[in-house]
């Protein structure tokens, strides 16, 4: 299982169920690029932001006990959801941060951006704690962003 996310300097994550920094196209291209073809695991928050639903292209699943929509796969938790995995399904967990901290024990590899702002965020993601286990294997640095890659390396994290 992999995770990919983003986080401005100060590891803010959401505000007001969005991103806490300007749309970048870089990033959303990387994102589409890496998860498409793919499933995708969130929380119901993550699903009702504003992103489009469901993401096209992609197996959508919600990880909640009280959303219905048949617009993608709900599970109540992360039993149902790993039982209905395929062992070689290519899996990206992309928010929010309760369900990335909760599902962070079966992740292997962390497609991190890093946006180089500090705007006010309502949502916080400590990345220097979920990294711990990880280490980096590739970074690419742009104006306002810089796009990592880590994979475990410690798996008593």
């Amino acid at each position: 299982m992999n995770a990919i996310f983003a986080v401005n300097d100060i590891d803010g994550f959401g505000v007001d169920n969005t991103m806490p920094w300007p749309r970048s196209p870089v990033d959303l291209r990387r994102f589409r690029d890496i998860t498409q073809g793919h499933t995708v695991v969130m929380g119901a928050s993550t699903w009702l932001s504003d992103m489009p639903k469901p993401l096209p292209g992609r197996r959508n699943c919600v990880l909640s006990t009280t959303l219905v929509d048949d617009r993608c796969e709900v599970f109540r938790n992360i039993t149902q959801l790993m039982m209905s995995l395929q062992q070689d399904e290519k899996t990206f967990v992309i928010g929010g941060a309760t369900v990335l901290w909760a599902l962070r024990n079966y992740i292997n590899k962390v497609y991190l951006t890093r946006h180089h702002c500090n705007q006010r965020a309502d949502i916080t993601l400590n990345t220097e704690e979920y990294l711990r286990g990880f280490k980096i294997v590739q970074w690419q640095q742009l104006d306002n962003l810089t796009l990592d890659t880590y994979e475990r390396v410690d798996y008593t994290q």
